[in-house]
């Protein structure tokens, strides 16, 4: 199984669910799709994570991009405790919040998949560098984890005009 995204919106929240995994890849259609919507107005973000087995920085990185710059709201629901775990230890529950027990998506509103577009690899690149630029700016004890990987994407874009 791959990695899907299924959006709806409901007065000025919108609903994400990630089935699969949500790394890097998915990345430049996540945001994309969310600087949509925080242009559009929205103000609150539910991230439904039932299905989901993995989350890496990148995705992490992204979503919480909507609540540092855009001083939105996002909250994390159904999280498997590994996957909740990864939130807690790079310290974005602060940013971030995840609802413990069983929570849904009202079935009231039109759910529909959100295709995950094939990018460049300049572009991936720009938005991995960007979501690990806020984990780090999220948390001070980031800048450790990712401060080689982001020398790395920053060669790259160098290198590559």
């Amino acid at each position: 199984m791959g990695s899907a995204l299924r959006v709806a919106t409901a007065a000025d929240t919108v609903y994400i669910r990630v089935e699969g995994e949500g790394v890097a890849n998915v990345c430049p259609t996540l945001r994309a799709f969310l600087m949509r919507m925080v242009a559009a107005g929205k103000r609150a973000f539910v991230v439904d994570l039932l299905q989901c087995r993995y989350v890496d920085s990148s995705f992490m990185g992204t979503l919480l991009e909507v609540v540092t710059e855009h001083r939105r709201r996002v909250v994390i629901i159904n999280a498997s405790e590994s996957v909740a775990s990864r939130f807690e230890l790079l310290g974005l529950v602060q940013f971030m919040p995840i609802k413990k027990g069983s929570v849904s998506i009202p079935n009231t509103i039109s759910v529909h998949r959100l295709p995950i577009r094939s990018t460049n690899k300049r572009t991936l690149t720009e938005v991995v560098e960007r979501a690990h630029k806020q984990l780090i700016k999220a948390d001070k004890r980031n800048r450790e984890r990712f401060e080689p990987l982001l020398k790395l994407l920053r060669k790259e874009l160098e290198e590559k005009p």
